[in-house]
Parts: structure tokens; sequence; C-alpha cells
């Protein structure tokens, strides 16, 4: 199989900045609409307009995009508008590469794994146009590419009927946690509030007594935000691991990654004495919390854009533990929270189940794309 650098198939357009005032809530004349990177990850239609931009700026529902950082390396397509400018349009060579092939290369194991590996080496994670352009990759004939694109749409199709469904278990649960508590911000129901830190349990770090030779390291990465799962560790020798992996961890802890909590990088970890990076937020019940309570809560719309008014920092927004532990949350009577989690427990098991399923046909999904690495996929 030949094997290419990206940089050799594609050029890269760099996004537009605009300012804040400049971005509308609504349309107006003679403008355009602002693609920002929640556009694209969360499949929000909260879209910004702004004043009409050079064609330079602008994609179409066919063209590939990638995050520079925040979700460093994220691979998007399917809309039209002007790019914000944490953005790149990756414009490849359409008479020798099929775009629906590339763009199902770059969410590939073995190019993210690149790309984690180029944007590690910054004090921020981040890409540019010099590291992706590096990344390698297969380019079999274009003919080979179309064959491919269609064996690979035919095994995703599958997982992606199973996610529609797991989105309707999702909003269920959601359906009911509001119809018991109502909305946790404005607090319709008047049930006691109390600061964060007041619920929730203090969290260990490693210390110079920690006496273990490796440890399994969960970091943002490792969250996908769309189910909201921990999808792996890294495997790390304990003199090695990365500056930030410090929180000792324990099953049913609560990851929030308190840097773009717009994103809803959220998850329960379900691995005993695993370590999380500093980047999150580790929220442990105790006696006023009950876990699947508060884990409905965190996901809740009003709870993110009320995070979103405390971050700080333009470019690269994130909350401060201190403002996070000082939030104030509600704390309806334990009983009725433990009422709330019998209500979902069936509806957890089907999503467990039908997240088996969805793991399962990724797996096959990955095993034929590391065929098409190969060149065994089409022989």
């Amino acid at each position: 199989m030949k094997m290419v650098k990206l940089g050799e198939i594609a050029s890269f357009s760099q996004g537009q900045q605009v300012s804040i005032p400049d971005q509308k809530t609504e349309r107006f004349d003679d403008c355009d609409t602002f693609l920002r990177i929640v556009n694209y990850t969360q499949n929000s239609q909260d879209f910004r307009y702004i004043p009409k931009q050079n064609k330079k700026y602008h994609v179409n529902v066919d063209d590939i995009i990638m995050v520079r950082y925040g979700a460093v390396g994220f691979v998007g397509r399917g809309l039209e508008g002007v790019l914000a400018n944490n953005m790149f349009k990756v414009n490849y060579d359409k008479e020798n590469v099929d775009g629906r092939f590339l763009y199902r290369v770059l969410w590939s194991d073995s190019v993210q794994k690149q790309i984690l590996n180029a944007s590690q080496s910054t004090s921020m994670s981040a890409i540019n146009f010099k590291t992706v352009s590096k990344l390698k990759l297969p380019l079999p004939p274009l003919d080979q590419q179309k064959k491919i694109v269609e064996i690979l749409d035919t095994a995703d199709a599958y997982s992606q009927k199973t996610q529609s469904l797991l989105d309707k278990y999702d909003q269920l649960t959601q359906s009911i946690f509001l119809d018991m508590f109502g909305d946790p911000i404005s607090n319709p129901k008047s049930w006691e509030t109390g600061s964060i830190e007041s619920a929730i349990k203090k969290i260990s770090k490693i210390t110079k007594d920690f006496d273990k030779h490796s440890i399994e390291y969960i970091d943002i990465s490792s969250i996908d935000n769309q189910r909201n799962i921990v999808t792996g560790t890294t495997e790390y020798r304990l003199d090695e691991r990365p500056s930030r992996a410090q929180q000792i961890l324990k099953a049913g802890d609560i990851l929030f990654s308190t840097v773009r909590p717009n994103l809803k990088n959220i998850a329960i970890n379900n691995l005993d004495g695993a370590i999380g990076s500093t980047g999150f937020f580790v929220f442990r019940t105790g006696e006023k919390l009950n876990n699947r309570f508060l884990f409905e809560m965190l996901k809740c719309d009003s709870m993110t854009e009320s995070f979103v008014k405390i971050t700080s920092g333009a470019n690269y927004p994130a909350i401060k533990n201190t403002d996070l532990k000082k939030f104030k949350i509600i704390i309806p009577p334990k009983s009725i929270q433990e009422e709330f989690n019998n209500k979902v427990h069936l509806i957890q098991k089907q999503k467990n189940a039908l997240l088996q399923s969805i793991s399962k046909s990724k797996n096959l999904y990955d095993s034929l794309l590391q065929k098409v690495f190969k060149g065994e996929l089409t022989n």
C-alpha cells in the first residue's frame, strides 16, 4: 500500500478570527454563517452570524475541517459557512483523493495517535499546519478508495443506527430527571441547595509514598463526549507519566473536564486505582448525593450554560477548581435521588447492552481500517 504524508496531497486554510460583538445570534442582511467548534463536535444548531467574509474562509458540506486546539484533531464535515480560527480546512487533491475516504482515514486510530503525539509536544495541546502535513496515511488508487468507502459505510451504518437508539435512551433519562427535579439552575421545586465542595469527597493525589510502578492514565482525550464514557486508558511507567497524571481515582468517580465545559467531556470512571488528569474536576459522591443523580444533573444544558459563564481565558477557556467548588447545586433528599436511580436503572442496563454492541461494531470498523493501512481490504 502506498503511504503518503497529508501535506503531499493537501494544503490547509486557516479559519477566520471574528470578534464577539460581530457574532450575532440571528441572521441579518448580507451575512455568513459562522462555524464554531461546537457546531461540529456536538452537532449544535446554535449558529452565529457575521458580516460577509472573503471566500477563502468559506467551507461547504463536502469540505473536511480539523480542529487545532480544544478538541484537538477532531475531523468534521457536512456544514457550510465560515470557519472560526481554531479550525482549518483541508484542501485535498480532488483528482486523486476521495473526500469520504480521506475523512474516514483521518479518523482512524493510526492517524489520531499521530495527532495526539504531535499535539502533546506543545505546552497546550494543539496542532498546526506543520504537524498535520507530516501525518502518514494510505493512498490507494481512486477507484479503490471508492470501493473501500462503500465497505466502511456498510460497517458504519449499524453503529449509527444503534447510536440513534442510544440517544433516545439519553433523552428519556433526561426527561425523567427534569420531571422529578425540574431545571437544576432555576430550581422551580425549591430543593435545598449547597456548594459542590460541601457535597462531595476529597480526592487524593500521587505522592512520594505511591507504591505502584506503573499507572493507567485517563485524560480528556479518553472521554467520548457523545456517549459520555471513558473509552480507554493509557499505561505509563510511574516515572514517565505526564505531569498532569496526579489524581487517584475510584470506580464510580465522575470525571468533569474543566476545559471548555461546553463540550460536555463528562463520564463515570469504572476503574479503581486509575490516575486522572488534573484537567478533570473529580466528583466523588458521599452521603448527600447519588452518583447517577449527579451525573445526569451535570449533563443538563442549563448546567453547561452556567459553567460556560464562569470560565476564564479566551484561547483556552476553563473553569477554576475554586470557582467550581463554590458553585451551588440542588441537593434533593437522598431518598428521592435513589428513587430516580431506580427508575433509570433499567434504561441504563439497556444502554450498557447498546454500548457493548457499539463497541463490537467499532472494533469491526477499526479492523477494516487497519486492513486499509495494510492494503488488504480490496485484495
